[in-house]
């Protein structure tokens, strides 16, 4: 999705039956993102998903963070979503070493 990102933009987008085989599209959605900082960071990551219904995007789950670390976004079952994608709405300071999106929840 993203590798070393910096500023602000759209990642590309993926659809639901390639992100595992024989998915269920009832099945929750999750984005996982690692960042670096520099001084005074800031980032907004949204998880998007484009309703089939009418060929909306909808915003899913979306997370402001300031420390570095890996983070996820966690969106309950999508309503008729069947392709996604990861939406830096503001960003300063801050590199995004890597992101990508999936099927399901962490465990622990």
């Amino acid at each position: 999705m993203f590798t070393n990102k910096t500023g602000t933009g759209l990642s590309t987008e993926v659809q639901n039956h390639s992100l595992y085989k024989g998915a269920s599209p009832r099945l929750p959605v999750m984005a996982k993102f690692a960042m670096t900082i520099g001084t005074t960071p800031t980032i907004t990551m949204v998880l998007q998903g484009l309703r089939t219904a009418d060929e909306t995007w909808i915003q899913l789950a979306t997370a402001t963070r300031t420390v570095a670390g890996t983070y996820y976004l966690h969106a309950d079952v999508p309503k008729k979503c069947r392709r996604y994608r990861l939406n830096i709405t503001a960003n300063t300071n801050v590199t995004v070493t890597s992101a990508s999106i999936g099927i399901g929840t962490v465990e622990d």
